[in-house]
């Protein structure tokens, strides 16, 4: 998997760690598989009842008509993301029927671990691409920001302009100084601030060096409107970090 255009900040690690977790799964479940040639075509047509692997060749991922990344061999294609796949030359792709794969998965719990790290690289990768991408699309000031250790990505009580998808490194969540919980890479940070219209709830300070895509308030909206496959990972990344938080607060206390 690769970039199209200029290279992000640590896309490439999580691409490689995509490709691997792809290929043990796939290993696993090669009694499964069979070839689909394909011919070139601007939205190839894939069966939607099967999981597919680029086995050959070269495959353009799109949102909408917007280009987001490069898949090779060796690529699991995201399924239910939303996005559809262009060749501009034959490819050969490998199918595995997806009740089977269910089924194994059910049966296997190492491989449906396995599974669910993938699809969770696979969300990172999504919300920051389409981060990324709709920064470009409407000419508007999604950036790379990079931090410090003890530098500030979000100050509580601040009005909540900018969401930030944190991309490399680890930060503490601190609530009147007083550190609660600790987020890591591929969270998204001060969403629930930006949607609800409130101040910052609490403080988010580098614990090591931070990368993280900072996306204005208006911008992130438009990201939901247009892409809503990104609600149902929001609402994990927002769940976790609540049943975290709470964990810690009663620690805390206790």
């Amino acid at each position: 998997m690769m970039t199209l255009g200029d290279p992000l900040p640590g896309f490439a690690a999580l691409a490689r760690d995509y490709k691997r977790l792809g290929s043990e799964l796939t290993v696993a479940l090669a009694d499964l598989a069979s070839p689909r040639p394909q011919p070139p075509a601007d939205k190839m047509p894939l069966h939607e009842e099967c999981l597919h692997v680029v086995r050959g060749g070269m495959v353009v991922a799109r949102h909408g008509e917007s280009p987001l990344f490069l898949c090779d061999e060796g690529d699991v294609l995201p399924r239910d993301s939303g996005l559809s796949y262009k060749a501009d030359s034959a490819v050969l792709l490998a199918a595995y029927p997806w009740k089977i794969v269910l089924q194994r998965l059910r049966k296997e719990p190492h491989l449906a671990a396995l599974w669910e790290r993938l699809r969770d690289l696979r969300e990172r990768l999504l919300l920051h691409m389409l981060a990324a991408r709709v920064g470009e699309d409407h000419h508007a000031h999604s950036a790379f920001v990079y931090f410090q250790p003890g530098e500030v990505l979000i100050r509580q009580g601040e009005h909540a302009t900018d969401v930030y998808h944190l991309f490399e490194g680890e930060a503490d969540v601190l609530v009147d100084n007083v550190a609660v919980g600790r987020v890591g890479e591929g969270e998204v940070l001060g969403a629930i601030a930006v949607l609800t219209g409130s101040s910052r709830s609490a403080t988010v300070r580098a614990l090591t060096r931070c990368s993280a895509v900072r996306v204005p308030g208006s911008q992130f909206h438009h990201l939901i409107r247009a892409h809503p496959t990104l609600i149902q990972r929001l609402m994990t990344d927002m769940a976790r970090q609540i049943t975290r938080l709470n964990h810690q607060v009663v620690a805390l206390s206790g």
